[in-house]
């Protein structure tokens, strides 16, 4: 499988922590704090756009820290799916920004901590890539 792997952190914020006059729009908090590959950081932009790409109400983005919010993670895990469409990526693993300090701090070495990375959580597979057939499959098909 071919294609970029990326790293999402994710946050579950309180409606207690966020803006007071915002709070109708935040019933649930979920929101995207970063995105990255091995080798470079996603940019903002490109995720504030893909969010309001997929109809997502523009008026409740959180901050220019933060994506968001989305329903639930059945939701987030949609966009990811679709960021990986649009990045051309294979996978996205998903973090909250809890579970990506922890294992910070239980690895020695970065060779440690990639491990963990990939064998601990969530990860979603582009699946227009997974489905796709090999040049050769096309053949014996």
């Amino acid at each position: 499988m071919k294609g970029k792997e990326y790293f999402v952190l994710y946050n579950y914020l309180n409606p207690s922590i966020l803006d007071k006059g915002n709070q109708e729009h935040h019933a649930n908090n979920y929101f995207i704090q970063e995105c990255f590959s091995r080798k470079e950081r996603v940019d903002k932009e490109q995720l504030i756009e893909l969010y309001h790409e997929m109809l997502y109400d523009s008026a409740a983005l959180g901050s220019e820290e933060l994506i968001g919010p989305f329903q639930d993670k059945s939701q987030l895990n949609r966009f990811c799916q679709e960021l990986l469409q649009k990045l051309k990526g294979s996978k996205v693993f998903l973090f909250s920004t809890s579970d990506f300090n922890s294992n910070i701090q239980k690895s020695d070495n970065i060779k440690d901590l990639e491990e963990l990375f990939i064998n601990s959580n969530e990860v979603i597979i582009n699946q227009k890539i997974k489905n796709k057939p090999s040049f050769l499959q096309k053949f014996f098909d």
